[in-house]
């Protein structure tokens, strides 16, 4: 895809649009959120019952043994609880489908499917973060010889630079998460191929715009007072949403776009 094809102001604009029109599907699709984060609270004062609980004279540790068995399972259930949500607003967001309320919660094979590539996008990301890492070792030798200001300066810049290679080899590959939500299986090579000529707009969507959203929700839960606690957490959860319209946009521009304007240039040759 060109970059005339690629706007960021277009993405970014019907990533408001349409989290806005479809804000009652998008809130069933959070469902499983909200199930998941009220057994964790509930779980976790069960635990903290039993640990207010404890006589004097009785063992903390074999109180609390039988009941760590409930953070695995929290654990689980929370995992549970962000795949589900995230496959079902990409969904949304790709497929312009009406989800309801069972179609929410109920586990499927594609949750499972984008689970495993979550994973298999962590371990690629592995060794890629590994050889930035020796990079930084060996700059950090000629860094320490230098006045203290240049290697501040340097470790500035070293860190930036360091991020950003870092950021757009992840935001590239991430094109493989919504594919498998809307049961499509693209490469980590075919999500490499397809973002080549845009990679940096794609970072920008992808990694600058959820930083920036980050500091103004981090800003504002800095202020003391429950008020600017929960309007941070729903900003936070504002955000997080629109953050998968971006992706999930990003995804139907490079991907499926691109490929009905092939399949229209080869009907067209015949």
């Amino acid at each position: 895809m060109s970059n005339n094809n690629f706007s960021i102001r277009t993405i970014v604009s019907e990533a408001i649009s349409i989290t806005i029109r479809k804000k009652l599907d998008v809130l069933i699709a959070t469902t499983p959120l909200v199930i998941v984060f009220s057994l964790i609270f509930a779980l976790y004062y069960k635990i903290i019952g039993k640990v207010d609980g404890f006589a004097l004279d009785a063992d903390p540790l074999s109180e609390v043994i039988p009941e760590l068995k409930y953070f695995f399972f929290m654990f689980m259930i929370m995992i549970y609880g962000f795949v589900k949500a995230a496959v079902n607003c990409h969904r949304i967001y790709i497929k312009r489908s009406k989800l309801f309320f069972i179609d929410a919660i109920v586990p499927k094979m594609r949750d499972l499917k984008f689970f495993g590539i979550s994973i298999l996008l962590g371990l690629l990301m592995i060794p890629i973060g590994l050889a930035i890492g020796l990079l930084l070792a060996g700059f950090g030798a000629i860094i320490d010889n230098l006045s203290m200001y240049n290697a501040q300066t340097l470790t500035a810049l070293v860190m930036i630079v360091s991020y950003g290679i870092i950021g757009v080899i992840m935001c590239r590959f991430m094109m493989v998460l919504p594919s498998r939500a809307v049961d499509e299986s693209i490469s980590f090579g075919d999500a490499w191929e397809a973002t080549a000529q845009v990679k940096w707009k794609v970072f920008f969507v992808l990694s600058i715009i959820p930083i920036l959203s980050s500091l103004v929700t981090e800003s504002i839960a800095s202020f003391e007072g429950w008020f600017f606690v929960s309007v941070s957490i729903v900003l936070h959860a504002m955000f997080a949403l629109f953050e998968l319209a971006l992706l999930s946009l990003c995804y139907q521009k490079l991907i499926i776009d691109e490929r009905k304007r092939e399949e229209e240039s080869v009907s067209l040759q015949f």
